[in-house]
Order: structure tokens, then sequence, then C-alpha cells
């Protein structure tokens, strides 16, 4: 039986062929000769899943404009009481959009956040926030 026809799919959902025998033997021969060998389809599959996967990531990390304005609130050294009072607001809405910000920013505190969003996002997290409606 040969092997050419049959195939599996890769993690990404990609079809991958087994490899041919012409295939095989090229791969054997560069390996012997020192040289390294990539299957390219399994390579494209992998990097379309990486890009798929940092596409996702950047998406993940961008804020809504609310938690941009409860970030610049905890910049501005705010208590989440504070917060709330002024985005006429219950302070749960305001616990709840600053966990969402620690895990965006993969920080468990609110000093960790401030570092992080200054150090690491201060070009996407700190511009000027639009003015958030309370609802």
């Amino acid at each position: 039986m040969r092997s050419e026809g049959l195939g599996r799919r890769s993690r990404a959902g990609a079809r991958v062929r087994a490899p041919g025998t012409r295939q095989l033997l090229e791969a054997i021969n560069r390996v012997a000769h020192g040289e390294t060998w990539w299957d390219t389809a399994l390579l494209r599959a992998a990097l379309t899943d990486a890009k798929d996967k940092t596409d996702i990531l950047a998406k993940a990390r961008e804020l809504t404009d609310r938690q941009r304005v409860v970030l610049r609130c905890i910049l501005d050294g705010l208590s989440n009481k504070e917060i709330a009072a002024q985005l006429r607001t219950s302070e749960t809405l305001v616990k709840a959009t600053i966990q969402e910000l620690f895990n965006k920013a993969g920080v468990r505190t609110r000093s960790q956040l401030v570092r992080v969003a200054i150090e690491r996002f201060s070009a996407e997290w700190l511009q000027d926030p639009t003015p958030v409606r309370s609802a």
C-alpha cells in the first residue's frame, strides 16, 4: 500500500499528507549529510496557527472604553468607590472591570497593573478614553 494517498489532519485543521518515498529519501539524505530538513506543509500549518493565535491575543489585549476610563482613574490614584462615583455606576462593576484589566495585563495587583500599563502598553492603553455613559 502506498503512503502518498494517506493523510491526517494537523492541529490547525490543514490536511497534511504522509511523506512520499521521494520526499522521505530526500529528508534522510539531507539529515545524513548534517543538514536540517523540514516538512513545508507542516511548517505552513504551524505558522498559520501561530499567526491566528497572535491575532487573537492582540485583539484580547485591546481595551474597551470603560476599561480605559477605569485604568485612567487607577492611574490618578482613585479608589474603587471613587471610580464608581465618578462613572455613576456600581462599585461591583468597577471591580469586575479592574479584574478584566488584570487578566489582560497578566497581573494580580493594582500596582502591577500600573507598571505593566506604563511599560508595555502605554501607546495603546493610555490614550485618552472617550466618556462612558452609565446604563
